[in-house]
């Protein structure tokens, strides 16, 4: 019999799912090396540009113009995994989301990073909080697209396997 599970041990889980693929410590180190670009907040991309990068990673992402983000979605198995990309301000802001019966779990990759690396260190204290990855031309911005691209497809492996497993239990 499936182990049973609440939002809140859902959203533990997922904690521990992304430590398997050492999500906290890539962000946060990701963040760390490139910190430093120059004209940040400066470096405005067009919509169009955004929408050509993304779709060179080969995923689908929709825009959303109310809330300024792309979503790319894809529906597994009585759950649906997310990915949301926003670029305010030349820095990248992901999120990662689980939405099923159960409700929703996930949210901004740096707070996920945060809860991975304080997880296994409760002193660690990042600053800034809460970094979004910065970028000041388009080729930082596809090295950053790409460098998420690659953490959601790591992500989404260990993800799947527990909750496709899970799933089929219950």
């Amino acid at each position: 019999m499936a182990q049973a599970y609440d939002r809140e041990s859902l959203s533990s889980k997922l904690i521990e799912l992304l430590a398997q693929i050492g999500f906290g410590r890539r962000y946060f180190e990701y963040y760390a090396e490139h910190s430093k670009r120059q004209g940040r907040g400066e470096h405005n991309v067009d919509r169009k540009t955004l929408e050509v990068i993304l779709a060179e990673t080969g995923l689908g992402f929709k825009y959303f113009a109310k809330e300024k983000f792309f979503r790319h979605v894809e529906k597994c198995q009585g759950y649906d995994l997310m990915l949301h990309a926003a670029f305010p301000y030349s820095a990248a802001e992901f999120l990662l989301y689980v939405k099923g019966d159960w409700g929703v779990v996930g949210g901004p990759w740096s707070e996920l990073a945060r809860q991975v690396m304080q997880a296994s260190d409760p002193d660690f204290n990042p600053s800034p909080a809460s970094p979004k990855l910065p970028f000041s031309n388009e080729a930082e911005l596809r090295e950053v697209v790409q460098f998420g691209i690659t953490l959601f497809g790591e992500a989404r492996d260990v993800i799947t396997s527990f909750f496709d497993g899970w799933i089929q239990e219950k």
